[in-house]
């Protein structure tokens, strides 16, 4: 009741300000340096909830390509769980840290590949097992078309998995705003369910995409 009431009085644009200044080990891009000890109410701590939630999904003889793989936490899990792992991002720094502290296990290494996944997949049709996308979408300015790749570059009847904070509107590094009319037009067509709307702290949306092969890309 009281965040909705702070919602409605303190812009969102403030509030993502005051955010920055108070509590910088919130901001999405230097969240990697923190990950392994962190605070409850940091991104870090929410952002590891969800992986591990997702990755009660998986299978370990999976093919599995994460967008937007930051310090690279989901991508080593995924390793040990057997799946082979393809990881873009667009951050040297953060690829940097992945590679040193969550190469994958011995014997099954993790692909960290420097990569904006803004432009298209260097990869084939039908490609992979499973997708990832953890609080990536929203740091997108084209997050419809970001998705429409995922789901080409996506097995028939493979999952992408999402997950995305709740935006009234884009401010600071997030350039789309996630709401419940945004994820209505930007998944308008895919077949997929929000298995459970809201995560820690109550901000985040976590969303499951299933390839139809009757998808009607244009």
């Amino acid at each position: 009741m009281i965040k909705e009431i702070l919602k409605k009085l303190i812009p969102a644009r403030l509030r993502s300000m005051t955010r920055k200044a108070l509590f910088l080990d919130l901001e999405e891009r230097v969240y990697y340096k923190h990950y392994k000890r962190p605070n409850k109410f940091t991104t870090a701590y929410s952002h590891i909830q969800i992986a591990n939630i997702i990755l009660l999904n998986f299978r370990s003889d999976w093919l599995v390509l994460e967008l937007g793989c930051g310090c690279g936490y989901f991508a080593h899990q995924a390793s040990e769980l057997g799946c082979k792992i393809i990881a873009l991002d667009y951050s040297k720094q953060a690829l940097r840290y992945a590679r040193k502290e969550n190469p994958g296990i011995k014997g099954n290494r993790v692909n960290y590949i420097l990569y904006d996944i803004q432009k298209p997949l260097p990869f084939s049709n039908n490609f992979f097992d499973a997708i990832v996308i953890e609080e990536a979408l929203e740091h997108t300015r084209n997050a419809r078309e970001v998705l429409l790749e995922a789901h080409r570059v996506l097995r028939k009847g493979g999952k992408i998995f999402i997950s995305v904070p709740h935006d009234d509107i884009s401010a600071g590094y997030h350039l789309t705003a996630m709401n419940k009319n945004s994820i209505n037009s930007i998944f308008a067509g895919f077949k997929y369910k929000i298995k459970r709307p809201f995560l820690p702290l109550g901000t985040t949306y976590y969303i499951e995409v299933t390839k139809d092969e009757n998808f009607n890309y244009k």
